[in-house]
């Protein structure tokens, strides 16, 4: 009797550890990755090698003046991105232009105030504050910043004081290491989570733009760009070490340098982020600016996280092929292609037509 229970001891004791192995297998399969929609996720020693004398740490710098409403928008939408608390935070917050004037110095007390009381909280790693001894401008003040998160990591994420990311914002820019693109494709100099399509109206166009994402499968699209756009944006050390000393800071001034050398913008067709900008100060006053809205982006459409990416080869934000993408999608960054109405049988039209359209693009994945 007693052999009998040994017996009966021992394989409830072998099935036990057994099932414990088969849940760690599949919770580690889970939960490495970015998806949780059914994909299969590449475990970890599938993933891309990084090189040894690349230092991968997570930092993203937020520049910031004075803005402190935009400033907690930008910060609360960045505490909501899947993984932040693995980031250290890098605010490069520029001097006040005067001591003696209110304006131009509460703003910038509001934002440490909120950068302090966010160090109490731990939302993520670490947070560095760093503020310039003198108003620099934005364009100094941003290269400052990019320098400062080179001293930490040889990649680094970009955020100004407007821009939002959606949810899985900085896993796009992850994606970037852990898939090897930007060890592979060494014409690939900077990333951008904006989209130049769906352009914000004053008309309800949300149906519109969730047919067009489904039917086209922006979800997991993304082109090339010859142009920046430093709108939420990343760069890595080999774009810093060839064009960092020489950069102004000044959007058009790198996204000119990186055009004349043949260098490239990978630019999701469903953007990661929002630009919120609307106003802004500086050495001449309050200003209001152009604004880069997007009416739809990847958190309208399950989130926009998949464990890969396809890449529209032979296509970029400049020669979009076939011309039809854009006049569907209401326009690109300088159309007037916007619609100012939509009903639900134009909407399936347009939808089917533009699937139709993208059946001819060549497309290659990227893991």
């Amino acid at each position: 009797m007693p052999r009998k229970q040994s017996k009966h001891s021992r394989l409830i004791l072998v099935t036990i550890v057994m099932l414990g192995l088969v849940l760690t297998y599949y919770r580690n399969q889970r939960c490495y990755g970015y998806s949780v929609h059914g994909e299969k996720l590449k475990p970890p020693e599938q993933l891309h090698r990084i090189p040894q004398n690349f230092r991968y740490e997570k930092v993203v710098v937020v520049v910031a003046y004075n803005r402190v409403e935009y400033f907690r928008r930008t910060i609360s939408a960045l505490i909501l991105a899947d993984g932040s608390d693995s980031y250290t935070l890098i605010a490069a917050i520029d001097g006040s232009r005067l001591e003696h004037d209110e304006n131009s110095t509460q703003g910038n007390k509001d934002i440490i105030e909120t950068l302090y009381s966010l160090r109490k909280a731990r939302h993520f790693k670490e947070i560095m504050v760093d503020i310039a001894a003198s108003n620099l401008g934005t364009w100094k003040n941003k290269k400052r910043g990019v320098a400062l998160g080179f001293e930490q990591s040889d990649f680094v994420v970009v955020l100004e004081d407007d821009i939002v990311l959606s949810k899985y914002g900085l896993r796009w820019f992850e994606w970037h290491v852990l898939s090897g693109l930007i060890f592979d494709r060494k014409e690939f100099a900077t990333a951008s989570c904006w989209s130049a399509t769906f352009t914000a109206t004053e008309n309800d166009t949300w149906l519109h733009d969730f047919f067009m994402t489904k039917e086209l499968q922006l979800q997991d699209r993304w082109i090339t760009s010859d142009w920046a756009h430093q709108w939420g944006w990343a760069i890595w050390r080999q774009t810093w070490d060839e064009f960092g000393q020489n950069w102004t800071g000044q959007d058009t001034d790198l996204a000119r340098a990186l055009q004349k050398r043949g260098l490239y913008e990978t630019h999701p067709m469903l953007a990661r982020c929002n630009n919120i900008g609307a106003f802004g100060v500086n050495k001449k006053g309050t200003f209001t600016s152009h604004v880069h809205l997007r009416s739809f982006t990847s958190d309208d459409y399950h989130g926009g996280s998949l464990p890969r990416m396809i890449e529209l080869r032979n296509q970029s934000l400049q020669n979009m092929t076939p011309a039809i993408l854009y006049k569907w999608l209401r326009g690109g960054i300088f159309s007037n292609h916007v619609v100012q109405k939509f009903d639900m049988n134009t909407i399936q039209e347009r939808a089917s037509l533009a699937r139709i359209a993208s059946e001819g693009w060549r497309t290659t994945a990227v893991e």
